[in-house]
């Protein structure tokens, strides 16, 4: 895969929410990044996590899966 060619959906893709809030400050996400791989096909890479708010600018990934 080739970072520099990773694309993440955003807000007006169509799609109404990749994030839904769990209370306690945690959040889950839904969601998927396209990126080239070496052939320079793209390939989509879907993945799943939660995250917590710990302050205002510090946050923690709780766990993530990516299919």
């Amino acid at each position: 895969m080739a970072p520099s060619s990773a694309k993440f959906p955003g807000v007006w893709d169509g799609v109404k929410s990749h994030t839904r809030y769990l209370g306690n400050q945690k959040y889950r996400i839904d969601s998927y990044v396209d990126s080239q791989n070496s052939f320079g096909a793209m390939i989509r890479i879907s993945f799943s996590g939660e995250i917590e708010q710990l302050s205002e600018d510090a946050w923690r990934t709780t766990s993530l899966e990516m299919r």
